[in-house]
């Protein structure tokens, strides 16, 4: 069996993805046009998101003993990894009718909406979503 066609999520995961942003109640939020509000994600496999683990791990590691691990710097690591995982959106407005995709304005997003943040995050996390066989979807 050829595993790089079966379970090769890298490649797919540094491609991204998209997914649909969905309301409290599962559905998915209709912009004014008729199309889906949508995030495209890269997934936890993608080299980007990949370098902000890393690089989030050492820099706890080289505070050494002295520094408290807090539940707000992990959050904060958390959010700064979804946010470098955004590539593109369409659909959002966070004050304004059309908001740019950006990392400071998704750092925003994610801040503002949890439940926007915990879609995105189970989405990264999700390595079907970055499988050969979710692009045939």
């Amino acid at each position: 069996m050829n595993l790089s066609q079966a379970l090769d999520t890298t490649t797919v995961a540094n491609a991204g993805a998209v997914m649909e942003v969905r309301d409290a109640n599962g559905a998915p939020l209709i912009q004014e046009d008729g199309r889906p509000v949508t995030i495209t994600l890269l997934g936890k496999d993608s080299d980007v998101f990949v370098k902000h683990e890393a690089a989030a791990t050492n820099r706890r590691l080289a505070q050494g003993t002295r520094v408290k691990l807090t539940a707000e710097a992990l959050k904060a690591d958390t959010i700064g990894g979804l946010a470098k995982c955004t590539v593109a959106w369409d659909g959002i407005g966070i004050d304004e009718d059309a908001t740019e995709c950006t990392y400071e304005n998704a750092l925003r997003l994610y801040n503002t909406f949890p439940d926007i943040r915990d879609q995105v995050s189970a989405f990264v996390d999700d390595r079907a979503n970055f499988s050969k066989a979710s692009l045939k979807r």
